[in-house]
């Protein structure tokens, strides 16, 4: 075939096109595409088999939706989804929770019935700690009560240390990993993260691990009995985001998968 010839057909030109438009997807996508590969890790820790807390979370989906953080984003969320995941703080001074000093979870959760939205919550905490995580639980069991919210909260922190609590009051929980890349690390990083991780699973009780989507490798192979609670981007032109998303719903240990609104 002489190189003219090559160039013009329609089908290899199509093919070439193809071929580079999925080069480019998967450097715009590369976090994914790395994820999607097998990686070893470290060989230095082994798997651990440590048992969660045994809470139940009810749940029509993986799909959940993130950052819904004003009663106006509730119109973001629709009852096919699985749930929706807000930002939440303790306030200390009035002993209630708030989206932002305007809101309060109370009126938040009251909008969210309002609207007839049967979608399980998903709240993370930014302020758990020693002085206030009694109070907080007694304020987040008065609202489950109220909003006949059993089995359809999702509390995370990155304070593990006081999530037992919570577990033991048929809170399904989730600690959050620190912020980390387990592939831009050095080996000696990962396994501190890997010791810190292990550490406080063994010592506090929950019912699940949260993460970036980059790290849930991590927990897969090291924390093999804990479900999964994790975050990713969604690019509907993507097919190396199409490919990823499917994978991490239809992978067993993982529970919930917070896509942006």
């Amino acid at each position: 075939m002489k190189k003219t010839s090559f160039f013009t057909n329609k089908v290899t030109v199509s093919v070439l096109i193809l071929l580079a438009c999925l080069v480019v997807d998967v450097a715009l996508h590369r976090r994914m595409s790395r994820v999607i590969l097998p990686s070893a890790f470290t060989n230095k820790r082994t798997p651990q088999s440590i048992e969660p807390c045994n809470a139940v979370l009810n749940s029509v989906s993986k799909h959940w939706v993130s950052h819904i953080n004003s009663i106006e984003e509730l119109a973001h969320v629709t009852n096919e989804m699985g749930g929706l995941q807000s930002n939440i703080f303790f306030n200390d001074s009035s002993k209630h929770f708030y989206i932002s000093p305007e809101i309060s979870v109370d009126s938040f959760f009251n909008a969210i019935a309002a609207k007839s939205i049967t979608a399980s919550v998903w709240l993370s905490i930014s302020n758990l700690d020693s002085g206030n995580y009694k109070t907080a639980l007694a304020e987040l069991s008065s609202l489950r009560n109220t909003y006949h919210l059993k089995d359809k909260i999702i509390l995370t922190s990155s304070s593990a240390q006081y999530l037992s609590q919570f577990c033991d009051s048929g809170f399904y929980t989730g600690y959050q990993l620190p912020e980390f890349n387990p592939y831009s690390i050095s080996e000696d990083s990962l396994i501190n993260y890997i010791d810190i991780i292990t550490n406080n699973l063994k010592k506090n009780k929950v019912s699940s691990i949260a993460c970036n989507y980059f790290q849930y490798p991590v927990v897969k192979k090291f924390f093999p009995n804990f479900p999964a609670l994790t975050w990713t981007d969604k690019s509907y032109i993507s097919l190396v985001s199409h490919y990823f998303n499917n994978h991490l719903e239809g992978d067993s240990q993982i529970k919930v998968v917070l896509y942006p609104y």
